[in-house]
This record gives structure tokens, sequence and C-alpha cells, in this order.
């Protein structure tokens, strides 16, 4: 039985189940919606042609991998995380979390991933008011960044209840 993704506030286990029953962008949330995987890459391809997209490669069925959907997956829950802490803190000053996306140029497959998760399956809906570029382009690299941010993010004792000093400290990586 597939899990159900969204229902757990425990992103660990949310992560666990969906390693284990998703492989790559076949999975069950988008196919379900389709009567075979040749709609769903229709759906796809008209998706692609109605947002202007086309020439930057959406055909992200094949390309992919398992471990890159992850990836990003948990660069959104971080981001996410990260949102929801800042908001729950009381104390002055504010912080203000961007979600600034992918490189469309070069971390193409990521940022479309990223659209379609966001905008068609309307996962991670908070992402959309801290996100930097409604099509969620960069216009630089980011995933050497977000890779230090997730390690950062992963030593955390509660990532889903994140301190100042602990939301800080993942913003101040730096890349070198």
């Amino acid at each position: 039985m597939p899990c159900r993704v969204g229902i757990t506030t425990n992103l660990d286990r949310r992560r666990e189940e969906w390693e284990d029953q998703v492989v790559g962008f076949r999975n069950w949330i988008i196919l379900e919606q389709f009567d075979n995987r040749d709609d769903a890459q229709a759906y796809e391809d008209e998706y692609a042609r109605e947002h202007g997209c086309e020439e930057i490669s959406t055909h992200i069925f094949d390309e992919l991998s398992k471990e890159e959907c992850g990836e990003v997956l948990n660069i959104l829950s971080m981001h996410s995380a990260l949102h929801q802490s800042a908001q729950a803190l009381n104390d002055e000053p504010a912080i203000s979390i961007r979600f600034h996306g992918f490189d469309g140029n070069n971390e193409t497959k990521q940022m479309a991933y990223t659209r379609f998760y966001i905008d068609e399956l309307h996962r991670f809906a908070e992402l959309i008011e801290i996100a930097q570029s409604p099509d969620y382009n960069s216009h630089y690299l980011t995933l050497r960044r977000y890779r230090l941010m997730l390690d950062e993010w992963n030593g955390c004792e509660d990532k889903n209840n994140l301190t100042r000093d602990e939301i800080n400290r993942i913003f101040d990586v730096r890349v070198e």
C-alpha cells in the first residue's frame, strides 16, 4: 500500500516511506492521475508547451534518478522546516527565509521537478510565498550550497522545530 505523502509530520519517516515506494519520478502520486505512463508523458509535454519550457527539457520522467528526486524533496523539506521554524520564533528580529530555487541552465531537472511538485501536485505550498522567483529559477548554481545546508539540517536534533541558532548555522554555510 502506498504511503500517504504529507500525512505524517515526521519528515524522516516520510522520507523513508517515499524512498521505499518511489522509483524516481514515476511515483503513484503523479501516475494515479493517469491511465498509463504515455498519458502522464503527454500531460507533461502539454504542460511544458503551455509554460514555455519545452526548450529546457522538462522530460524529467527519464532524466531524474531516484536519488536526485529524493535530494530535491529533502531540499524542499528543509526549506519548509526553516520557514515554519522561523515563523514560530516569537523573539525579534524576525528571520526572513527565501527559497531561491535552482539554476535553470545547469540544474534544470531539479528546477522542473520542483515546479511540477509544487505547482502541479500542490505539495510544499508554503514555499510559494517564500520563493524568490515564481518559476523557481535562481539564475545561479544552488545545489552545492543546498547540500551543505542539508548536512547542517540533518545534524539538528529536531529538524522541524529549529532554534534561531540552528537556522542561522544552516544559512551560514559557505561553498568553497
